[in-house]
């Protein structure tokens, strides 16, 4: 999948069409690829760094990854999950918000209650991860799996440390959707069913997360 949105067909080897990107620059490029699995289309998201490492300046540069400013980040799970089948596996490095969120571990699943969520997996098998840079008022929607079911959520940072939110929320209760927000800082976050807790043998559904950074 180039800038230009045209697209390449590969079945078994893949080869970079180089008058797509300016190999005079550096630069972090996405290859997305798509494929059909037991009928069901999944998809691998893989970052190439290409170019000869010289910034717009002409100074020479690293190839540093690539850093989300200020903005609202919204990961509406109602939105991209709509080319996932109900109950069918989003796959281990897939990728959301132009990278800004990423899904990490076990398969997570799309999950199917009043609006389209994403399934991550109990005891921290699976989770969402995102860097703040600055400070951030973090929302997420969640619920455990079922009417009468109670489940644990947390965010931890870079330290493996549990993360306060502002409401005190651990348990939540239910299929109605729990809203949480957070006040974060600069650093890595994962979001998670955390593992050695009460009520941490069940997943969460994520219905949404929010990042608005400044």
């Amino acid at each position: 999948h180039y800038e230009d949105n045209t697209t390449k067909d590969v079945t078994e080897a893949i080869e970079i069409d180089t008058s797509k990107y300016n190999k005079e620059k550096d630069g972090t490029y996405e290859i997305i690829i798509s494929y059909l699995e037991n009928n069901v289309l999944a998809k691998s998201f893989f970052l190439a760094t290409v170019g000869t490492g010289v910034n717009d300046d002409g100074n020479q540069g690293g190839n540093d990854e690539k850093v989300f400013g200020p903005g609202v980040y919204t990961l509406d799970m109602a939105v991209v999950l709509q080319d996932y089948v109900t109950d069918q596996p989003v796959y281990d490095n897939t990728s959301f918000v132009d990278g800004f969120y990423v899904l990490k571990g076990m398969n997570a699943k799309r999950a199917n209650s009043s609006q389209f969520s994403l399934f991550l997996e109990k005891e921290e098998t699976s989770w969402i991860e995102f860097d703040v840079n600055g400070t951030a008022t973090v929302t997420i929607k969640v619920s455990s799996t079922g009417g009468t079911n109670t489940s644990v959520v947390a965010i931890y940072d870079s330290e493996n440390s549990l993360v306060a939110n502002n409401e005190g929320i651990t348990d939540i209760y239910g299929t109605t959707e729990t809203v949480i927000t957070y006040t974060l800082t600069t650093g890595y976050y994962r979001l998670l069913s955390p593992a050695g807790m009460t009520n941490s043998t069940r997943g969460i559904r994520v219905y949404s997360i929010v990042v608005d950074q400044k």
